[in-house]
């Protein structure tokens, strides 16, 4: 019933989403559900599933520590079953080295004062 499966590891930032693709086929067209565990959260508050023709896009918001492990993917109509399975890892978010919000004209201007300050010493030094 897979046209095309999910990847089978990812690796997720917190906080962002995460998202899986895939196709599914059959007669009549099966229905998909997504499980972590033994926990169907096909219609989380979290997750969001879209489909068109027999593409199917399975996503959860804003990744969480807790969200780490093997999902599930499950196809099925009256004919059978087929699964997939993902393994989710998800890594700390990469700090930013501006402050959070960004800089002030007023730090923005002192670092520039304190640039050309340190190019003047330099320039004096040389002379």
């Amino acid at each position: 019933m897979f046209v095309s499966r999910p990847d089978q590891d990812m690796a997720v930032a917190l906080g962002e989403d995460i998202t899986v693709s895939f196709r599914v086929t059959g007669d009549p067209k099966p229905q998909v559900t997504w499980m972590k565990g033994i926990r169907d959260i096909t219609n989380s508050q979290r997750s969001l599933k879209e489909t068109f023709d027999d593409y199917v896009r399975l996503t959860l918001k804003r990744a969480l520590p807790s969200d780490a492990g093997t999902y599930c993917i499950l196809a099925k109509n009256v004919y059978g079953c087929d699964r997939s399975f993902v393994t989710v890892r998800i890594r700390q978010r990469a700090r930013s080295l501006t402050p959070s919000g960004g800089w002030s004209n007023l730090e923005t201007s002192t670092i520039l004062r304190d640039i050309r300050d340190q190019l003047e010493r330099d320039r004096l030094k040389g002379t």
